[in-house]
């Protein structure tokens, strides 16, 4: 070291003399319990991810339980709205009638929900991005 580069400017003396005492451990030492926190935070880490995707995973299977039971009953309720509409207009208008009728209003129903669905469905595009704004987004 040059004597200028060792001294500080405001004082006569080196610079060396205010460093403070080692304080025991070596450098190898610091990196070696660095290096312990390291897998022992890697370790903690890897066990909450794990707790974590087993609740997700359990959260995720009482969910589809309970929508495919939903499911399920709503659809064994429609039928049975259905059966009802075709006991009581085959009272009325005869069970060939009924049976007729039944099944065009179920498929006029069917083909609106159908129409309906394909509208919305156009409208769920993935908007690519525009060049010019990645160079609008470099200028900030």
């Amino acid at each position: 070291m040059t004597e200028r580069a060792g001294r500080d400017h405001y004082r006569a003396g080196p610079v060396e003399d205010d460093l403070p005492p080692p304080v025991g451990e070596t450098l190898h030492d610091n990196i070696d319990r660095l290096v312990v926190d390291v897998k022992s935070v890697i370790a903690a880490e890897q066990a909450y991810w794990k707790a974590r995707m087993r609740y997700s995973k359990s959260l995720a299977k009482q969910t589809a339980i309970l929508f495919g039971a939903a499911i399920a009953l709503g659809a064994s309720a429609f039928t049975a709205l259905i059966l009802g509409l075709l006991l009581m207009l085959s009272a009325r208008i005869g069970p060939m009638m009924a049976t007729v009728s039944v099944v065009l209003v179920t498929l006029v129903i069917s083909a609106l929900l159908t129409f309906l669905a394909l509208r919305r469905a156009r409208k769920l595009t993935f908007s690519t991005p525009d060049p010019g704004s990645a160079k609008r987004a470099e200028q900030f």
